[in-house]
C-alpha cells in the first residue's frame, strides 16, 4: 500500500519518494499495480475514495470513449445509498477483477511458434 498525504494547499505528497505528485502520477502508480491510500495531512482522514473519483473523472473527461457511460453512471447513482449498495459493490468488484485477470491473460506474450 503506497501512502500519500494531501495538504490544505491541495498538494498531494508521496511519502515513499518524498515529493509532491499530481493526479496523473497517482493514476500511473495505480496502473503499475499498486494500491494507494491518501489521508488528509491535518486530520488523518482517509480521502482515498475521493481522490480515486477525481482521477477517474480526469481520465473520463479526456476520453472520447468513456468507461462509464451516462447510463452506467445513472445506474450507479440509483444503487448508491439503497439497500442493494453492498451487493452492487461486491458485484462490480468481482466483475472488474475478472476483467483485470482476463486482460492480463490476453496481453501476455504467447510461446507459440509461427
Amino acid at each position: 500500500m503506497r501512502e500519500f498525504r494531501k495538504y490544505p494547499n491541495r498538494r498531494i505528497y508521496d511519502l515513499e519518494n518524498s515529493r509532491y505528485v499530481n493526479l496523473e502520477e497517482l493514476a500511473k502508480v495505480i496502473r503499475n499495480g499498486q494500491n494507494i491510500q491518501v489521508k488528509k495531512a491535518d486530520t488523518e482522514e482517509d480521502i482515498t475514495q475521493t481522490i480515486l473519483l477525481q482521477i477517474l473523472t480526469e481520465i473520463e473527461k479526456d476520453d472520447s470513449s468513456p468507461l462509464l457511460t451516462n447510463l452506467a453512471l445513472e445506474q450507479l447513482i440509483r444503487f448508491a445509498g439503497n439497500p442493494y449498495t453492498r451487493f452492487a459493490s461486491q458485484f462490480l468488484e468481482q466483475n472488474l477483477q475478472f476483467l483485470a485477470v482476463s486482460y492480463t491473460h490476453l496481453t501476455l506474450p504467447t510461446n507459440r511458434e509461427v
